[in-house]
């Protein structure tokens, strides 16, 4: 029996030696605020609230074009510290039955996370000047902040620390059976129990589409004309308006809340507040990991193996994967204040916090999300491979590899569960049109107005867990033991990894959009080693003193080579014409893809600058069918490109590393002196990662308009030029 007992704890520490003294709030007389801010609280100066009370933060916006800033909060301002401590119990008890080698055992780990969401609590000014309103338009921000004039002032209810804990069991039982001779089984089981990241700070807030109401949900205010007209003769005709009242405010309120109109944030709940659960989601309590392997002398003569084996594995998400959870609104919020003075904010402080419902400008969040049920990440490993020695040193491996991923976490800001539907914003959808033009323009005054799933929300980042991945590849390695001074290995993998690692909420089937190849896919991979010890001449042809010139000398080292990484052509206008289509897909949750219209590897064309990669002719960008005006009378189009991380492939990377030693005697073979010289990419040739790719269409002929530098490469692998390294050691 084997028991480990073991205590991990890691911190960061970001804090002043000066108790905050040269950024407290009093080094600038006179600042205002919405509402107060607490001196201190339960979590102290750190993670808490500065005693005495920090600087806001200040920006000035571009004009003079060197204007600076002042943005330290949480850890600039010496405000965080963030610790990780763990304890972990392990118990393995093995026994051996006959031809049984049993094992089976524990796991237990405790985890606690504690660091603070560092909101901007002590406010933030920006002083930046504008045109269209007349105390700010000095055309210099620090003319503005010294004036007291402010462009927009906003600041959070609350600063909070977030405190995870969470727990990991795992168990597992095996059996390593030998079976007779040239049969050996391996069998076994684990168990995983893994609790979901709880707060026991309460700072986490998630969105429950369930308890979402439209119309308990607050309005937002419409872009009008002042007139009522459809088409304002001019900007300053263009109004802010509520659509229940016709109540008109300035345009700069457009998709913002109408004060006191309904809740800001219907859906949204602290978790462990008011009866909701403290778990960020709900996984299936426990779930068995299978594994199952095998090793069999085919022949019986010790020189031919058959082994394979299949095993279950699960994955823990990481913290970060939802501590963007914490702070969200209304556990913390910002209220904000635009194009006042100094005076007319302070005139806003009634000494509370102000309700958010209250406040005029208030925007939509846009709030990352977990669903209640999550499933287990999941990967599947199996491989089966023969392996062949011939002779006493060589040995032959030929084999098969598969690795299957399913419900994988797809990256944070993948999934809106709130997008903009195709189609939805103009010139497909008249109604959305902006209406300080004559209608030749797509330029949408706010897009969250077009949000109708969840109307008064920006994009709502939900986590998605249908991300999957197959990895298949066939192996060959060939080995030669160290023998008569050389020592080789030969490795040979081709492989094909193809999935679906992306979600886009608004295409009718993302597994058909989306599935292709994923980033790791390398078609080839040759690697050889090798080390060879060159003949000593001098000493078999009893030339005593050269030997030590021309005897005792290595040569060594690593080619490889492999296929580049998969990537896709983009297909764009040129610069400046994209008023003229007015947008391809009507929506800004989809770009784009080009239109694929004959084979890309075929007729290449060059002009002198070396080799293409691919034919541009074969691309186009997507029909659509216009009317007057440029409007767009036919549906959208988003191209038929495949999915994935590419269908085209970088130039494939070949690589020399080679190593020379010289071994200098000094007396015997136990006091010697190793001179050696390293070289990295030895032959000093180029290595490319990439070429241009991004096709360039007149919007008027759909001709190309960058032909002369498309498809030859562009870029180099970092660091590929050839480095040299030279050491001398002595040995004793």
């Amino acid at each position: 029996n084997e028991t480990t007992l073991g205590y991990n704890w890691d911190q960061y520490t970001y804090e002043t030696t000066d108790t905050f003294a040269t950024e407290a709030r009093s080094l600038i007389p006179g600042l205002p605020q919405l509402f107060p801010i607490p001196a201190t609280d339960s979590q102290g100066p750190i993670n808490g609230y500065a005693n005495p009370t920090i600087l806001p933060q200040f920006s000035f916006g571009g004009a003079p074009s060197n204007a600076m800033s002042y943005t330290r909060t949480g850890a600039s301002a010496g405000q965080e510290i963030a610790t990780n401590p763990t304890w972990y119990y392990i118990d393995n008890l093995s026994k051996v039955v006959g031809h049984h080698s049993i094992k089976g055992g524990i796991y237990v780990e405790f985890n606690t996370k504690y660091q603070c969401a560092c909101k901007p609590y002590a406010g933030n000014y920006n002083f930046a000047s504008s045109t269209s309103v007349p105390f700010l338009n000095t055309n210099d921000g620090f003319a503005n902040a010294l004036l007291g004039h402010v462009n927009s002032y906003n600041q959070n209810n609350a600063e909070l620390t977030f405190n995870m804990v969470y727990q990991n069991f795992e168990e597992y039982i095996e059996d390593n059976w030998k079976v007779n001779r040239r049969l050996t089984l391996d069998l076994g089981v684990r168990f995983y129990h893994q609790s979901p990241q709880d707060d026991n700070g309460h700072t986490m807030v998630n969105f429950f589409p369930s308890q979402y109401s439209k119309t308990a949900e607050a309005r937002l205010y419409v872009p009008a004309c002042s007139n009522g007209a459809r088409t304002c003769t001019a900007n300053n005709g263009l109004v802010a308006q509520d659509p229940a009242t016709g109540a008109v405010v300035g345009s700069s309120f457009i998709g913002s809340f109408v004060p006191n109109s309904g809740n800001d944030f219907s859906g949204e709940a602290v978790l462990g507040v008011n009866g909701v659960s403290e778990d960020t989601y709900h996984q299936q309590a426990l779930v068995a990991a299978p594994r199952i392997g095998f090793s069999y002398d085919l022949f019986g003569d010790g020189k031919t193996a058959l082994r394979g084996g299949w095993g279950v594995f699960y994955n823990r998400l990481d913290g970060n994967q939802y501590y963007p959870l914490s702070a969200q609104a209304p556990a913390s919020y910002n209220v904000g204040v635009s194009q006042l003075t100094f005076a007319q904010i302070a005139a806003q402080n009634t000494g509370t916090v102000p309700s958010i419902e209250t406040q005029q400008g208030v925007t939509p969040s846009a709030p990352q999300a977990y669903p209640a049920e999550v499933p287990w990440d999941t990967v599947q490993n199996a491989s089966v491979d023969m392996q062949h020695t011939i002779g006493n040193s060589l040995t032959v491996d030929v084999g098969y590899t598969l690795n299957r991923v399913y419900h994988e976490h797809i990256p944070t800001g993948c999934c809106d569960i709130n997008p903009i539907p195709i189609g939805a914003g103009w010139p497909f959808n008249q109604a959305a049109l902006d209406p300080t033009t004559g209608g030749n323009t797509s330029n949408n005054l706010n897009s969250n107005l077009e949000r109708t799933i969840y109307p008064g929300y920006g994009a709502i980042d939900m986590a998605n867990f249908s991300g999957h991945s197959t990895y298949n590849a066939l192996t060959t390695t060939v080995n030669k033991r160290y023998s008569h001074g050389l020592s080789l290995g030969v490795s040979y993998t081709f492989s094909r990894a193809l999935g679906t690692t992306s979600y886009n909420p608004v295409v009718p089937d993302n597994e058909a959009y989306n599935y292709g190849r994923i980033s790791t896919d390398r078609t080839h991979n040759l690697q050889i080693s090798y080390s060879y010890d060159l003949p000593n001449v001098a000493k078999k042809m009893g030339w005593k003193g050269v030997g030590y010139v021309i005897d005792h000398w290595q040569l060594s080292g690593i080619t490889s080579s492999a296929s580049g990484s998969p990537t896709n052509p983009s297909c764009g206008l040129t610069s400046g014409s994209a008023s003229v289509t007015g947008g391809y897909t009507g929506t800004p949750d989809l770009g784009t893809r080009c239109q694929a219209i004959g084979n890309p590897f075929s007729n290449m064309p060059t002009n002198g600058n070396g080799q293409v990669y691919f034919n541009p002719a074969a691309f186009a960008m997507p029909a659509l069918a216009t009317g007057p005006n440029n409007s767009i009378v036919g549906p959208p189009a988003y191209g038929n490109l495949g999915g994935g991380a590419g269908v085209f492939t970088n130039p494939h990377v070949t690589n020399f590393d080679m190593t020379m030693t010289k071994v200098i005697p000094l007396g015997n073979e136990k006091r010697v002196l190793k001179i050696q010289a390293q070289a990295y990419n030895v032959f000093n040739h180029a290595e490319f990662s990439g070429y241009n790719e991004g096709i360039q269409f007149n919007p008027t002929t759909n001709q190309v308009s960058n032909l002369s530098s498309l498809g030859y490469v562009n870029n180099t692998v970092t660091g590929s030029n050839r480095i040299m390294a030279f050491s001398a050691r002595l040995e004793f």
